[in-house]
């Protein structure tokens, strides 16, 4: 009978903290939202790890590049730390649900815990993150321009 009590008492528990995990904070984002975002977000990398971008939805290319221009823009590496420079408000004012604020804060945490307690002495990481970011801003140039160049071409076959 007291295995049973038991039971029952850890199975309140574990309601209670899952429960409580999914309740809104206004200041942050409910567990259940950071994970149902960062299934989102690992469907569109997997996606585009496999090369099948074609059957990304027009929602998932927006926010693949919305996520990408806020990481090439807001994240900086001082000292081998990463940091995300963008204000939870400028984030919101971006159009950008707060819940993938909190994954950027999250992840940038646990990357610089990472380098920490596992230190990569031959990985400088300013540097790696400049090449990365000049590699991203050539990409979107030529992104852009091709986008120019087909708008351009639909302007001349409306006329």
């Amino acid at each position: 009978m007291k295995t049973k009590k038991n039971i029952a008492i850890t199975f309140s528990i574990i309601l209670g903290i899952v429960f409580n995990s999914c309740v809104r904070n206004p200041d942050t984002t409910t567990i259940c939202e950071r994970t149902a975002a960062r299934e989102l977000i690992f469907g569109i990398a997997y996606k585009i790890h496999m090369e099948e971008e074609n059957k990304l939805s027009e929602a998932e290319i927006r926010l693949h590049r919305q996520l990408e221009d806020i990481f090439f823009e807001y994240v900086v590496v001082e000292n081998n730390r990463f940091m995300l420079t963008i204000s939870r408000e400028e984030f919101k004012k971006k159009g950008l649900p707060v819940v993938f604020y909190d994954l950027f804060e999250e992840d940038l945490a646990n990357t610089n815990y990472g380098i920490t307690k596992y230190p990569f002495n031959e990985v400088d990481w300013d540097e790696a993150h400049r090449k990365s970011r000049e590699e991203f801003l050539e990409r979107r140039r030529m992104e852009d321009m091709q986008q120019s160049r087909i708008n351009l071409f639909r302007s001349f076959e409306n006329m």
